[in-house]
């Protein structure tokens, strides 16, 4: 997205509540005062470089295992006309994360390591600790298990409701919790949407009130950063064919200032988006430090039907925003609709992630590698490197893989910030020839850009930025409908992302989602040159069929090779989108 300078600000949070786990962050906002930076680094060649801090550093590692217990309800919210809830609990082994447990005297080490192992959990209101559900049982060294709950035991209010898990290991006589909490909240009857997270599987759902009884459907968003101004402002022509193209959400970008918008102009688009069907994300860049202005246009629009969720911090950390500021954004929003969740997009590789990354539900990624010079600034004409300087990409080294580097560190982030899940998307690059980018990406560049996203678990994809060139609309607007169909979104957001072992070439990058006996793979070859090599995804399944739905109307060259997927050469940058039926 477009990259603004601002001088970094001294105000500090306190954040050490933030953090369920001991993870190490390095310095503080470290810059001389005077010294504009960016993720926390001085870029002028005016200024000298200096350690900005703020990196993220792995908890500290045991010399035994840990017993990680750790809960979370599988959606963000529930509605009053849903009778069930699930807790997805982890009773897991760990080296950085946990408490330290007994075991039985015959264990050798003293520690248990058996899986066969069951532990008995009760499932508690943790403000009157009445029993919810006791005496359920799971798995030792486990994570992902679902238990039901009944709705019944939370009446529906705007307030979520405190739970408390206890728990005792085999021959321990020491009680073990874990909190979280459950929303469930009345159905709406004002005409406005609602949407939340699947916190087992990452994606987004709506309610879809055009069937009799509601339901609720998983949606996979493909769509832009679109100019306001310039573009969009006055222009049905230009909203027609946005529409058109094939995507399914829409981000309008604000001109800027503490008025966003001609609020009849945006009421007007508003109309217009609806009646076709397309959905919003609502952005307030420049105005979400001002916490009346948040209130004013969350309820402004909460209500309408087109809204899908809300956007605050643009590389807040890039810009250096007070730590707390997405935080209270982000209390606002969920005070006044709770019915929709919350994103940002972080541009630094490792800058205060847990800082900036509270103040969301959906963390976005923006690397842009095209066309840009890794290591030395063509815009300030200094070196880029973990000090100082700003090449448009922090911390990147020019390539594809600084896509896929970015999505897996920052779910490593997380993970060591413990607390909730989050959902994460990813911003391709489409745009260039100006700034830091000699060029846009090619229509092949941007598929792998976009892949290479989903690969590594992205749950959305928002390309910045829109209008861009006819190649890449057109190729955008075809992944677009591929990846937006009821049977490729299914699978997504219907399992776990999980890696796939690749042979053949290094260059290979591959993903699998598997639900009952299809399995969708998505194979990306990052080379710059054709290779006429075999190349194998090892699916560790037989495949009865197997159905290429993208590229869109070639016939497929895959073929079943016992336990994996073969084809004899690859074209530059191939990406292939398969689905696959599996033996049972």
């Amino acid at each position: 997205m477009r990259v603004f300078r601002v001088s970094l600000p001294v105000t500090l949070g306190a954040w050490s509540s933030l953090r369920t786990q001991d993870v190490g962050v390095e310095g503080q906002f470290n810059a001389p005062p005077g010294v504009e930076t960016w993720c926390g680094k001085a870029y002028k060649n005016t200024t000298s470089s200096f350690d900005p801090g703020g990196r993220m550093t792995p908890p500290p590692k045991s010399s035994k295992p840990l017993f990680n217990l750790r809960v979370y309800p599988q959606m963000s919210i529930y509605l009053s006309d849903e009778t069930t809830a699930t807790l997805i609990i982890d009773a897991s082994l760990s080296y950085t994360q946990g408490t330290e447990y007994c075991a039985p005297p015959s264990s050798p080490d003293g520690y248990i390591s058996s899986s066969d192992i069951k532990v008995q959990l009760s499932i508690l209101h943790a403000d009157t600790k009445e029993v919810i559900t006791s005496n359920k049982d799971i798995p030792f060294n486990t994570t992902g298990n679902e238990l039901p709950i009944p709705l019944s035991a939370f009446p529906p209010r705007f307030k979520p409701y405190p739970v408390l898990i206890t728990t005792s290991t085999p021959h321990c006589g020491k009680t073990f919790t874990a909190n979280t909490t459950i929303t469930n909240l009345p159905v709406r009857t004002d005409g406005g949407s609602t949407s939340r997270i699947d916190n087992l599987h990452s994606g987004l759902q709506f309610r879809n009130t055009t069937t009799t009884p509601a339901t609720w459907q998983p949606i996979f968003p493909y769509s832009f950063y679109v100019n306001w101004g310039d573009y969009l402002a006055n222009s049905k022509e230009n909203i027609t064919k946005f529409i058109d193209n094939g995507y399914n959400i829409i981000h309008p970008t604000p001109d800027g200032g503490n008025n966003p918008w001609d609020w009849k102009q945006f009421n007007d688009f508003l109309d217009i988006i609806e009646e076709r069907g397309m959905w919003l994300m609502y952005d307030m860049r420049w105005t979400f430090k001002n916490l009346t202005s948040v209130a004013e246009q969350v309820n402004r629009f909460k209500a309408r039907k087109s809204v899908l969720l809300w956007y605050t911090g643009d590389e807040p950390d890039g810009q250096g925003d007070a730590f707390n500021s997405t935080v209270l954004a982000d209390g606002v929003i969920k005070s006044i609709d709770p019915y929709h969740p919350n994103s940002l997009v972080l541009n630094c590789l490792n800058y205060y992630y847990g800082e900036y990354a509270a103040g969301a539900d959906i963390i976005m990624a923006d690397p842009y590698p095209i066309g840009q010079n890794a290591t030395f600034s063509t815009l300030w004409y200094t070196p880029c490197n973990a000090t100082y300087g700003d090449c448009g990409c922090d911390d990147c080294e020019g390539n594809f893989r600084d896509v896929s580097t970015r999505m897996d560190t920052l779910q490593k982030y997380q993970s060591w910030v413990g607390g909730g899940p989050k959902s994460f998307w990813g911003v391709p690059q489409a745009f260039g020839g100006s700034e830091y980018w000699s060029r846009p990406p090619t229509a092949m560049e941007e598929v792998v850009m976009a892949m290479l996203f989903v690969n590594h678990n992205a749950k959305g994809i928002v390309a910045w930025n829109f209008p861009t060139t006819e190649e890449l609309t057109r190729v955008t607007g075809a992944l677009a409908r591929t990846l937006t169909t009821v049977e490729v979104t299914g699978l997504l957001l219907g399992a776990k992302t999980v890696a796939v072992v690749t042979s053949g070439s290094d260059e290979l990058d591959a993903a699998s989602w598997r639900v009952g006996n299809n399995m969708l793979v998505s194979v990306v070859y990052m080379g710059k040159l054709e290779t006429p090599a075999e190349v194998v995804v090892k699916i560790q399944k037989n495949a009865k069929r197997i159905q290429q739905v993208w590229p869109v109307g070639e016939e497929t060259k895959w073929k079943s090779d016992g336990f994996g997927l073969k084809k004899e050469g690859l074209r530059a940058m191939e990406v292939a989108l398969l689905v696959v039926e599996l033996d049972g």
